[in-house]
């Protein structure tokens, strides 16, 4: 998640695919149970523009960047891969953003990402 996605206002592809791993040890951080948010403001601001629920993909990208879908990856979120889409109105309007992933677990636990998404909107044509 260290590269910055460059978007086109209004568009609402392409999907975000993102990764959650334990940054120390490279392990997937298992997001089975969990229900996950991207939710992302303009840079500098507090108010959070949109929240994009995070559907999970089966797999594991390991620390050699191959995906590996064999069990405990073959089960959706076991290896922490989240799709997020944008919602019609996400990418209305240009500029710099930064998002984050929120995770809350059904004993209603929530762990955030400490790594923030960065994102850059330009105008259409």
């Amino acid at each position: 998640m260290a590269s910055k996605l460059k978007l086109v206002q209004g568009d609402t592809l392409p999907a975000v695919i993102l990764s959650v791993v334990d940054k120390t040890t490279g392990a997937a951080f298992d997001l089975s149970s969990a229900t996950c948010l991207l939710k992302f403001r303009p840079v500098g601001e507090a108010e959070i523009k949109d929240s994009l629920v995070c559907g999970k993909l089966t797999g594991w990208i390991n620390p050699d960047d191959v995906l590996i879908l064999t069990p405990p990856y073959d089960v959706a979120g076991a290896g922490g891969r989240l799709i997020a889409y944008w919602n019609p109105d996400s990418l209305d309007t240009p500029g710099e953003y930064e998002g984050e992933v929120e995770s809350t677990f059904p004993d209603g636990k929530i762990q955030t990402v400490y790594e923030v998404v960065k994102f850059s909107v330009r105008p259409q044509f």
